[in-house]
């Protein structure tokens, strides 16, 4: 991703993206809730089997015990008759027994009056029972609209009854529990509820008031003094059930208490004639089938084919104990969801992105601890899954814009330091900067310097001198870069640039030649667009040598230039100088010639030593676009008088340079050589003329 040098993006620090998030997760949660409300049930559900696992369960309501109807007790029960007066048995027994409550959940409402007598008799005399009832919808209708009650034929309920209605959540699975039901006919308390005032001798229609739109409350005995009334309140809407354990397990302080029918008539022969032995005196009885095929059976937390009269029984344990589980709500979901800036602080101090990740393992960590905390000791849910959701995108987010930002720091210094490097030296300090140590290596140099630069300046001034430098070099850098190569800064108008560094290039040479054959056709080019004053001027030579070099960073500890240095250098520079000796474009030293894949478009122009250096140089005039059209006859004619010359037949030379000397300016330079040399023969001649000025 491409970023400009200096401009900054909103994300180049983390606190814009981490706050952005945060917001925008806020309002969601404020607006519409929270969108993950299923995976949060779902992890509920974990967290509460978790916590029996670890023995972590709270001790139930030992007032609270379940009579099982199991399969063998419907042996018995073959009949309306049979199950009718075997309820109407249980409410004596239960009663002789000590039973404070009663709880059926059965819906009595298939009997007619006379075989429902026996039970109805029962309950009349006792009036410790609560009655089942439950919404139905009418067919074709799906909210529920018929009351079902037991015992449908009577005007009047005979003994207080309790809906046994349960909903469950979008996954199927029943958690919640509504303590009270809205209906046509008002407000109807739940099976939990009506069994909850029974035991308390409080009638639901005269004791229970609705001071808000969405409470119901009623007055009880304070459990602390047993002498001041308070005021005790239940929600109208759906509550956690606070489930402590599977249906299945018996025993434990988790776990009710269960005796099923041959248990209960066992009990009462041997304890019911003795008035002072009350062995369920003050419990609270519920009575439900649960033989396969008989009972309501649904998925709960615990598993999916739970009794469900579990749940009436939780619920009232739950409302004994104040015990059942709230939600924390849109607000504190809101305040809980601001503890992923903690990944803010994480972003700050975790320099590195494995850091960052062990952080967010520590938050997430951390998070679910404190909710598991507020779940088994402040019976509050709090938003664990959306928390640890958000944790976790605001970390891959902050991993992302790091990547992002490093990615664009990396543009940006490319960017920055493409201005001082070359591509492939720019591509090796990114990648490896200790790769830029001194080594020396075979590299290929192209050299071109500017003519009558002086003359030039004073007709442009600087600001046009500048400008016509900086078009060179456009053209220069161009086609070093089409080629792949590395460049030195330039100094003044010269420009040098160089292949096989910091990465062996096998092709230097080819590489070079092509961009030296491009850079000569841009800058002739570029002279086409002077005025003719200065098109007459402008002039350049260009340079190409091979050879072992020294590469290294100049300069010191407060700057430095990375770049080649040696003698290449200076015979290059030597090389290129003696084109405007020889009145040629372009030179190639033999070195370089020898390295390129096939044999070039050259001629040889001289073998020569430079002033100052000791071994010797052949030069190549190189074959361009703008070379003459008769450039190899030229060459031929051409090395045939420099033939005679190597040998040292400097008069049989010297007319055949003359002659190639009207449009041939190297020759016109030997053919006055061979005059010099003729006139003063050298003793010890070797075909390589040495210069004593530069």
């Amino acid at each position: 991703m491409a970023v400009e040098a200096g401009k900054q993006v909103w994300w180049a620090k983390p606190w814009p993206l981490h706050l952005t998030l945060c917001a925008l997760a806020i309002a969601v949660v404020l607006s519409f809730g929270n969108p993950l409300e299923t995976q949060e049930l779902q992890w509920f559900g974990q967290c509460l089997r978790w916590r029996f696992t670890a023995g972590l369960a709270p001790a139930v309501e030992r007032s609270i015990i379940h009579l099982n109807v199991d399969q063998e007790d419907l042996k018995n029960l073959s009949s309306l008759e049979s199950e009718y007066a075997t309820a109407a048995r249980v409410i004596r027994e239960a009663s002789a027994l000590g039973a404070s409550v009663i709880v059926f959940d059965v819906v009595f409402a298939r009997a007619n009056p006379e075989t429902a007598q026996p039970l109805l008799d029962a309950v009349a005399k006792h009036k410790n029972v609560v009655l089942a009832e439950a919404l139905n919808a009418a067919p074709g209708e799906t909210e529920p609209s018929v009351h079902i009650r037991s015992f449908p034929f009577k005007d009047s309920a005979p003994a207080p009854g309790g809906l046994i209605n349960l909903s469950a959540d979008g996954d199927g699975v029943i958690r919640h529990y509504n303590f009270v039901h809205p209906t046509k006919d008002g407000y109807q308390p739940s099976l939990a509820l009506a069994a909850y005032l029974v035991s308390l001798g409080l009638d639901w229609k005269r004791d229970v008031s609705f001071p808000g739109a969405h409470v119901a409350q009623w007055n009880e005995l304070s459990s602390t003094d047993f002498v001041t009334m308070i005021p005790r309140r239940v929600p109208f809407g759906p509550v956690l059930l606070n489930i402590r354990c599977p249906w299945a397990v018996e025993s434990g302080p988790a776990a009710f208490d269960y005796m099923n029918l041959r248990q209960l008539d066992a009990l009462f022969e041997k304890t019911g004639a003795v008035a002072s032995m009350k062995p369920l005196n003050n419990k609270i009885l519920f009575v439900g089938y649960v033989a396969i095929g008989q009972g309501d059976l649904g998925a709960t937390v615990f598993g999916p084919h739970e009794p469900l009269i579990y749940l009436h029984s939780t619920a009232l344990d739950d409302l004994m104990q104040s015990r059942w589980l709230t939600g924390t709500g849109r607000f504190v979901d809101a305040l809980w969801l601001l503890s992923a800036l903690l990944v803010l602080a994480g972003a700050r101090w975790c320099r590195t992105k494995g850091a960052l990740v062990l952080w967010w393992v520590a938050g997430i960590a951390l998070m679910v601890a404190l909710g598991g905390a507020f779940l088994f000791w402040l019976n509050l849910v709090v938003p664990t899954v959306a928390t640890a959701t958000l944790w976790t995108i605001a970390t891959v987010l902050e991993i992302a814009r790091r990547h992002t930002s490093e990615l664009a720091e990396r543009q940006r210094l490319r960017s920055t330091m493409g201005l001082y490097f070359s591509p492939r030296v720019l591509e090796d300090v990114l990648k490896n900067p200790g790769r830029l140590e001194p080594k020396r290596v075979e590299i290929t140099v192209l050299l071109t310097d500017l003519r009558n630069s002086t003359a030039l300046a004073e007709q442009l001034g600087t600001e046009g001198m500048l400008n016509l430098l900086n078009r060179i070099f456009t053209v220069e850098n161009s086609a070093v870069f089409a080629e792949d190569g590395s460049m030195e800064k330039p100094v003044g108008d010269q420009f040098l640039a160089y292949w096989g560094a910091p990465d062996p290039q096998p092709d230097a040479a080819d590489r070079a030649l092509r961009a030296t054959l491009t850079l000569i056709e841009g800058l002739h080019n570029l002279r086409e667009t002077l005025d003719l004053q200065r098109r007459d001027l402008f002039g350049y030579g260009v340079a190409l040598n091979a050879g072992e070099s020294l590469i290294a960073n100049i300069g010191s500890a407060q700057f430095f230039h990375y770049g080649p240095v040696g003698d290449l250098l200076n015979a290059t520079a030597r090389v290129e100088s003696l084109t405007k000796y020889y009145g040629v474009l372009a030179f190639a030293t033999r070195e370089f010639c020898d390295r390129l894949s096939r044999p070039p478009e050259v001629r040889i122009i001289d073998r020569v030593i430079a002033k100052g250096k000791s071994l010797p140089l052949e030069l190549c005039e190189l074959r361009h676009k703008f070379s003459p059209p008769n450039f190899a006859e030229i060459a031929e004619r051409y090395a045939v008088a420099f033939s005679l010359y190597q040998s040292g037949k400097f008069r049989e030379a010297a007319p055949l340079f003359r002659a190639l000397s009207e449009f041939d300016p190297p020759s016109s330079v030997l053919a006055q050589r061979c005059t010099d040399l003729g006139a003063h023969p050298p003793t010890n001649w070797t075909g390589i003329f040495a210069f004593t000025t530069k």
